[in-house]
């Protein structure tokens, strides 16, 4: 039974991925706004999921304003440039407090902190694709880890759950095996360093470290996003996409891996 159920689940989870991935790929390469528009909807959806899930905690999200407040921070970021947009989350982060002061009877400061943390994980990860995708070579440069980042994800579940014996995090996520973790590791390794250099002329081992960081906090997303399913004692965040889970389970690698990307490739001078 656990057989079968494991063969559907990745049945579904290829489906699910030959209609959606080609379809993001081909939003990072128009780029410009039919980008930040999907971006905005991914971010609003993943609050809808962060919402739901805080509630059976008995904690009460400010959904509208972390859906809301991030679109906007991410049309900052497009109209206005990096440095606008991490000024307009930054009073975004603020406005939560200070809605929380002035409705002092309708949330607490729990549903405040909750809130303004989601707005920075959630649109702060997504508004760094934008801020990559701008800069020079930045198609390529995001092409190349949200595809080390996939092979990394998918690795890790194939290997995992064929050969995985040795639990990684089991209070965390108990599905993931050092196994799965270390093929991930190996497989979006190779993958981002292959691509930095041949398609941005990175040499190659400043590519294969750039590669194992990166691979590297897009594990440490994947259980951290993990950890939140477990505070809220779920096992996906929604059910929107069939074999994977929610917008969450699908996103939650990129949200770290593509930040850390940003800063190594200004690290070594891959973009002004």
């Amino acid at each position: 039974m656990d057989l079968k159920r494991r063969e559907d689940g990745l049945i579904h989870r290829v489906a699910s991925a030959i209609l959606g991935a080609p379809l993001f790929l081909l939003l990072i390469y128009l780029g410009g706004l039919p980008l930040v528009l999907a971006l905005a909807v991914l971010g609003a959806l993943g609050s809808s999921e962060l919402s739901v899930m805080m509630v059976k905690r008995d904690v009460r999200m400010m959904t509208p304003l972390v859906a809301g407040g991030g679109a906007a921070v991410l049309a900052l970021l497009y109209f206005r440039g990096a440095a606008t947009g991490a000024l307009g989350l930054y009073v975004l982060v603020l406005a939560g407090f200070s809605l929380q002061v002035l409705r002092s009877g309708s949330y607490s400061i729990m549903d405040a902190l909750v809130s303004t943390a989601a707005l920075v994980y959630l649109f702060g990860g997504l508004g760094t694709m934008l801020v990559l995708r701008s800069q020079q070579h930045g198609l390529f440069s995001l092409m190349a880890v949200v595809l080390g980042t996939w092979v990394c994800d998918t690795l890790a579940y194939l290997i995992g759950t064929r050969f995985g014996k040795r639990r990684m995090c089991p209070s965390i996520s108990p599905g993931k095996t050092w196994e799965g973790a270390v093929a991930g590791f190996l497989g979006g390794t190779a993958v981002v360093a292959s691509l930095f250099s041949v398609w941005l002329g990175v040499p190659v081992l400043l590519s294969l470290l750039a590669g194992a960081v990166i691979n590297c906090f897009a594990q440490m997303g994947d259980l951290f996003e993990s950890s939140i399913k477990r505070f809220a004692r779920v096992k996906d965040s929604g059910r929107l996409i069939p074999g994977h889970g929610g917008i969450l389970d699908r996103m939650d690698s990129l949200l770290f891996a593509v930040p850390v990307s940003l800063i190594l490739l200004g690290v070594i001078g891959y973009w002004p």
